[in-house]
């Protein structure tokens, strides 16, 4: 998965809390599931209930 901002997470339908019946999207930073990683000395935003074997720092 590419690096995303908070913003572009937001844009992104969550596969875990939406449902046949509505649509949750990302809430972003705001999200208990969202995780900073550092790169190059900037901060980018992935989700742990998709990505849960990432560790900071991975490229």
């Amino acid at each position: 998965m590419s690096r995303l901002t908070d913003a572009s997470l937001k844009r992104r339908i969550c596969p875990i809390i939406s449902s046949g019946q509505y649509l949750q999207y990302c809430k972003g930073m705001g999200c208990n599931a969202a995780k900073p990683d550092r790169v190059d000395g900037e901060t980018f935003w992935y989700c742990s209930l998709i990505e849960p074997e990432r560790e900071e720092g991975d490229d």
